[in-house]
């Protein structure tokens, strides 16, 4: 298969798995925050960025160092499965025991200390399902991480409405969380132990040594793009109440669903783009170009139609007792744009062996994000925090880029200049559309907006003839450009 063919692949099964699953959990989290409210909300919210905070503790770059090397060498993948598990199992103990200190002692309410509890036995389950979802990438075989997060969403929707009709608590929903993972676990062990190997754990404490070293630019990384993502969250439970964590939760999560689009062709290209790095600079440096644009094309229109639609978007939702969270939208959603482009370099980065540039970069965006919490939290509380999760996305994007150029790898300044100005007029178009219609329903002024923009974006040429061209021969499925 061509490697034009295998994104192609790749990119359609975990697409359509993706677009389910977070169909699925758009569904489910609006259900659960309408029946839970902000407050009741805002402490489930709370507890999963706890243990998630500890969670990367148990991964520490591991599975990206794993999709590395064992899609260059698919023998050794026994090898590493194997000793990763049992470097995992240690790091697990250590972040439980971490979680239940921070509990005991952080001041949480009896109930949040139950919900924290809960998610983090969640989380074991959740954080091995991660690692064998990083072994089905390093075979470029997606269908089986595609059922996988299906399968989440199905658990979870179920489990939400079977919980909303019995009138149950918050306790009650984090348990959903764990009964999920656990059974996703379950699937994914048995996937790789019929489809591809047992996983049998290792011992060789010599070669920990050199995952540790290889692996920790990666999770080092990892900690400091998960602190700055969720130390807002941790930290408006601390200074602030509840019901701040769930408004400002309820619009950050909108956010995380936006970032499908480069989530999906992150997983499906990395391990081409790990195979170009030492097979065609040439290939590796057009890929890289085309997806910086494909980035620009998606993520402006979203910030400015989100922008204009924010108050209908989250009334239609979560209801209007989460109106409070309109304008950490409007905030947040501009973090989305600077996203999409770093995503591109990002991976670029990762894949020809120079993560430790994106160390650096995370690192100065998490020490940011950590001080102006704490100086905006107290003051503007969950608005506050909307604004550190847009400036920390500008930082990380002006620091990625100026590596990426340096490199080689970026798109030329004045034509990156050309398909950002084309693609913002396209989308001013689109809002002077949605100001115009705003009293029609959100759910259908919004792909009608989008439409408006796919041909002004057309008729302004900020989709070339190239484009096009390349478009159709990736549809086709001909030998394109490896």
């Amino acid at each position: 298969m061509s490697g034009a063919k295998k994104i192609v692949t790749n990119t359609l099964v975990i697409t359509i798995s993706q677009i389910i699953n977070y169909g699925l959990g758009f569904i489910f989290t609006a259900y659960m925050a309408r029946y839970l409210q902000a407050d009741s909300f805002g402490m489930l919210s709370a507890g999963i960025s706890i243990t998630q905070f500890f969670a990367i503790f148990a991964d520490f770059g591991l599975h990206i160092l794993m999709i590395r090397e064992v899609s260059k060498d698919k023998a050794s993948a026994g090898r590493y499965l194997g000793n990763i598990v049992a470097i995992k199992c240690g790091l697990m103990l250590a972040a439980l025991a971490a979680i239940a200190l921070m509990a005991s002692f952080g001041g949480y309410t009896s109930e949040g200390r139950t919900v924290i509890y809960i998610m983090s036995l969640s989380m074991v389950f959740f954080s091995f399902s991660a690692m064998f979802y990083a072994f089905f990438q390093a075979f470029d075989n997606m269908k089986y991480q595609a059922f996988g997060l299906i399968l989440t969403s199905l658990i979870m929707l179920s489990g939400t409405a079977v919980a909303c009709s019995l009138r149950l608590g918050v306790v009650y929903f984090a348990a959903i969380y764990l009964i999920s993972n656990l059974l996703v676990f379950l699937y994914a062990f048995s996937a790789c132990t019929l489809k591809f190997l047992r996983p049998q754990i290792r011992f060789e404490v010599g070669f920990w040594k050199n995952l540790a070293g290889e692996a920790a630019p990666f999770g080092i990384s990892n900690m400091f793009s998960t602190v700055y993502v969720i130390f807002g969250t941790i930290a408006l439970s601390f200074v602030q109440d509840y019901q701040a964590v769930g408004l400002y939760s309820a619009a950050y999560r909108l956010i995380t669903y936006l970032l499908i689009v480069p989530g999906i062709v992150n997983m499906a290209i990395f391990p081409t783009m790990s195979s170009l790095s030492v097979s065609s600079r040439e290939s590796l440096k057009f890929l890289c170009h085309k997806y910086q644009k494909v980035m620009i094309l998606a993520g402006l229109p979203i910030a400015f139609s989100f922008t204009a639609l924010a108050d209908k978007i989250i009334s239609f939702i979560y209801g209007s007792s989460f109106s409070g969270s309109t304008f950490a939208l409007q905030i947040m959603i501009w973090s989305v744009i600077f996203t999409y482009v770093a995503a591109p370099m990002v991976l670029l980065c990762m894949a020809i062996g120079k993560q430790t540039l994106i160390t650096r970069v995370t690192g100065l965006a998490m020490i940011v994000n950590v001080a102006l919490n704490l100086l905006l939290i107290p003051v503007f509380s969950y608005l506050g925090a909307s604004i550190v999760t847009l400036a920390n996305e500008a930082i990380v994007i002006s620091l990625v880029y100026f590596f990426a150029y340096r490199l080689g790898y970026s798109l030329p300044v004045k034509k990156l200049t050309d398909i950002t100005f084309r693609v913002a007029i396209s989308s001013l178009i689109m809002v002077a559309f949605i100001f115009v219609f705003h009293d029609l329903p959100v759910v259908a002024l919004l792909p009608m907006a989008f439409i408006v923009y796919a041909i002004a974006v057309l008729l302004l040429r900020g989709v070339d003839d190239a484009d096009l061209d390349l478009a159709k021969s990736v549809l086709k499925r001909e030998h394109v450009y490896v």
